[in-house]
């Protein structure tokens, strides 16, 4: 069997080599299944469907066992073994989110309030609030009460975030007018930021390559895997937070279709 693309995969985490195998092998063979990829790698189908839910951990043994089974050389598979990091980063706990909720909190402002419920110095008055993200006093009302509906915070003496480190996903990768509006929102702040803040205080910074289409879905889980390092990073530090911050990432096409 050709494992070419396996061999020549580079920074893609071993699950995710996992999942684009039985992918490829359902296409080639539509009655192929979940099942049918297990008994191969020597596991049961709960088992791996646990591995690719991110409910059950890989470890250098699986590791090892799955490559054996997938004719991966020893020099892959050892490579795989020694960024295990990258599956760890991408069991980061998610939140699925539809539309509609998307819909009714699409305004930077309320992620916003969620990590401010992180500062030290947090206070969970709307005038505080209102203050720290130069937002309206009625804007800051409006965020803790739609964060509270959706069970996101939870009231007592203070506010509390109830979704802690996990990442909140989209139900469809359907692009909406909301979500538009939402990533136009944060490039306001970026330019705000451009100009206002001191360039000590923020990072802007762009790269423009040639590039090819198949080179694009490598980028675009690079990114990915970025921003789980980031989170990671944070999260892992003990340090009191004291400020919340935007990291926003652009990466599109900068050429016009050529015309035959």
């Amino acid at each position: 069997m050709e494992h070419q693309n396996i061999e020549t995969s580079t920074r893609k985490s071993f699950r995710r080599l996992l999942e684009e195998e039985l992918e490829s092998r359902m296409k080639r063979n539509p009655a192929y299944s979940l099942r049918a990829f297990a008994k191969q790698l020597g596991v049961n189908d709960s088992s791996l469907s646990q591995i690719f839910r991110g409910k059950r951990k890989l470890t250098e043994t699986t590791i090892n066992q799955f490559g054996s089974k997938l004719g991966l050389s020893e020099a892959s598979i050892q490579n795989f073994i020694s960024e295990l990091e990258l599956d760890e980063l991408q069991l980061v706990p998610l939140k699925e989110l539809s539309w509609e909720q998307f819909e009714s909190i699409s305004h930077w402002k309320h992620d916003a309030l969620l990590e401010l419920t992180e500062l030290k110095d947090f206070r969970p008055e709307p005038a505080w609030i209102s203050e720290r993200l130069g937002i309206s006093e009625e804007e800051a009302k409006d965020a803790i009460e739609r964060l509270l509906g959706m069970g996101w915070l939870s009231k007592d003496d203070s506010l509390s975030n109830n979704l802690g480190s996990s990442e909140t996903v989209l139900s469809s990768e359907q692009t909406t007018e909301a979500l538009k509006q939402y990533q136009d929102s944060l490039l306001e702040l970026s330019r705000k930021a451009l100009k206002n803040i001191e360039k000590r205080e923020r990072v802007h910074s762009s790269l423009i390559i040639a590039t090819s289409d198949q080179q694009i879905e490598k980028i675009r889980e690079e990114i990915r895997l970025f921003k789980h390092r980031i989170s990671h990073i944070i999260n892992s530090v003990s340090d009191e937070k004291n400020q919340v911050a935007v990291l926003q990432i652009g990466f599109f096409p900068l050429t016009e279709e050529s015309t035959p």
